[in-house]
């Protein structure tokens, strides 16, 4: 195939699933539509009726009130009551009213109170009255009521009590007029409607065509639904076979239906729009592509045909021949790319050349590295041997001495003194070994909990002093208290090696000092000489294992594993160390810095393992 025909089937494969998913989105909006009409006649329903139920509940009240005031009277007697004003002052405070009745259980209307100017109702049925014989508590909202000529109506009746018998009822006759205007007050416009039923289905008002259907019942297929529950939403058809989005909502104050509709064909409209904008938008993208595709496919062709002769004049003599046209440029930036990366590709071989020789270079010096290793190791080796030597040959001779049996009281102390010393000097080299394996595999353990660094310090100090390792210098111990987080042993075993350190490379009757400091965040040991200080190319591997200075005076050996010691157990402690020169006594320095703790942390914690 073509280019032009690989990028038409491109675009086909782009703008079929995109209709595809137009469609599914357009079908998806219609039914969001559908929902949303429904949700906003279900709060337009539920809002009315309870506007409904309030204006029942006042009537209830209002008649409530009056009943309390009357009693029956006599046929024909005076009106001219305080009932009589208190009706009228009712029908003045509840324009909803059109006039209120007085009705005698036993037969006849006593008294009726009205506006001067309203219609006259239908009267209310003698068996809604008639019913509240059994009842005295409860409140009755009738049916509609037609009698024409006279206007359709609706009644709310409370009982009248005497001696906790009902007597008599007053009635609120409400006309079929006052509740559309009472619906209209909510701003219904056509075609959507906003509907009050009876408990029959009669419709008592409606704000769409209302002298059409005051009075007719509802088409079944709506009333039918609304006898599901109390509330609901649902789409029907009208009488003239339109297709209605329905919400109904049963009154609490009585069972009467608030119901509202509106054709679907007004949500339809807006996705029909839509589809028509959808569509229109796909086949102009589609003829747009079309024309792009083939304009496109004319310029890769022509960019493939220069990337080709590119590449033949690179293979054919590796770069552009004295008196040639250059290359022309191509528009099109992914070939152009190539294009030059060609171009490149000889360059690349000669830095590749390049890279070849300095990765030699680079193996050389690891080889040359990894040979100084292997001297290292087998300095190591040697210097081990010589350092167990000499205290191995002190032991076999001393205990020579020990096994003769006429040796001399002070000789045998001084030959035990030598096993000791030797046996120590032993003994600390094969700790130092053992403790430096352990820290470099990640297997020394420790239990860390809050103490003073000063008070360990101090302790050491202690200990050399019992021990004589210091006599032959002047030490000056300056400390304050530091808390930190630590392992006691450890540090002590930290503070153990630095001292013994500038002790042994200090001369005798030099200066030593050990000072303790902590400033908040951090607490600082500091470990000072007037010694001759550390060899410039020493320290950079001051702190690597086997590392030794030679120029110490009165050395007594060792495996130059104490600092490396030092360095890993600060670290596992979190804190730092630091070697140098040129401090308060001339000489060494030695400085450890290690996190400041508040005595409030947690007292151990597993922590070195």
């Amino acid at each position: 195939m073509r280019i032009r025909s690989h990028l038409a089937s491109l675009v086909a494969a782009i703008v079929l699933p995109t209709a595809l998913l137009a469609a599914v989105a357009l079908t998806h909006l219609r039914s969001l539509h559908g929902s949303a009409e429904t949700e906003r006649l279900e709060e337009r329903v539920a809002a009315v009726a309870l506007a409904i139920d309030a204006q029942i509940d006042g009537s209830v009240r209002a008649l409530q009130q009056m009943a309390a005031l009357v009693e029956p009277p006599a046929p024909g007697a005076a009106s001219a009551t305080d009932a009589d004003r208190f009706a009228l002052g009712l029908l003045e405070l509840n324009p909803l009213w059109t006039v209120v009745e007085l009705h005698r259980l036993d037969g006849g209307v006593v008294q009726r109170w009205a506006r001067p100017g309203d219609p006259a109702l239908a009267p209310a049925d003698r068996a809604f009255v008639d019913g509240f014989r059994t009842t005295s508590t409860r409140h009755v909202v009738s049916d509609l009521v037609l009698a024409p000529p006279a206007a359709p109506a609706t009644y709310i009746g409370v009982p009248v009590l005497h001696d906790g018998a009902p007597r008599a009822v007053l009635l609120a006759g409400v006309g079929a007029a006052q509740w559309l205007h009472f619906l209209e007050r909510y701003g219904i416009a056509a075609p959507e409607t906003l509907t009050l039923n009876d408990s029959l289905g009669f419709i008592i008002a409606r704000t769409l065509e209302p002298e059409q259907w005051v009075g007719k019942r509802s088409g079944a297929s709506y009333w039918d639904r609304t006898r599901e529950g109390r509330r609901g939403s649902f789409a029907n058809f009208s009488v003239d076979g339109k297709e209605f989005f329905s919400a109904f909502s049963r009154q609490a104050t009585s069972d009467w239906v608030t119901g509202s509709g509106g054709p679907r064909a007004r949500a339809d409209a807006e996705v029909g729009r839509a589809a028509l904008l959808t569509a229109a938008l796909l086949v102009a993208a589609t003829l747009v592509a079309l024309l792009l595709a083939a304009l496109i496919s004319d310029r890769i062709a022509g960019a493939i045909g220069a990337l080709m002769d590119t590449v033949s004049s690179i293979g054919g003599g590796g770069g552009a021949v004295a008196g040639t046209a250059p290359p022309r440029r191509i528009d099109i930036d992914e070939v152009e790319a190539v294009q030059r990366k060609a171009r490149e590709a000889e360059q690349a071989v000669r830095r590749r050349a390049l890279e070849q020789g300095r990765a030699l270079e680079r193996a050389t010096h690891a080889r040359a590295d990894a040979e100084a290793a292997i001297r290292a190791k087998d300095e190591f080796i040697a210097m081990l041997s010589h350092e167990l030597r000499n205290p191995l040959s002190a032991i076999t001779s001393a205990s020579a001495l020990l096994a003769m049996t006429n040796l001399p009281a002070d000789a045998q102390h001084h030959a035990g003194r030598v096993l000791e010393r030797q046996v120590r000097h032993l003994t600390t080299m094969v700790d130092d070994l053992l403790d430096i394996t352990r820290l470099d595999i990640g297997k020394a353990q420790g239990e860390l909990e809050p103490l003073d660094l000063s008070s360990v310090a101090t302790q050491v100090v202690r200990q050399f002093e019992d021990g004589a390792r210091c006599d032959h210098l002047n030490l000056q111990v300056d400390v304050t208290p530091g808390w930190v987080k630590g392992d006691e042993r450890r540090l002590e075993q930290v503070v153990t090696n630095l001292l013994d350190n500038a002790c042994k490379f200090t001369p005798a009757g030099g200066h030593v000092r050990l000072s303790v400091r902590a400033d908040g965040r951090h607490v600082t040991l500091t470990i000072a000489d007037d010694g001759p200080g550390l060899a410039p190319e020493l320290l950079p591997r001051l702190f690597d294992a086997f590392t030794q200075g030679r120029d110490a005076p009165d050395r007594s050996g060792g495996l130059g594993l104490g600092l490396a010691v030092v360095k890993r157990l600060v670290e596992l402690h979190g804190g730092t160390v630091n070697a140098g020169n040129g401090g308060a006594l001339g000489g060494a320095v030695f400085t450890v810095q290690l996190d400041a703790v508040t005595l409030t942390q947690p007292a151990r914690q597993r922590a070195l393992s």
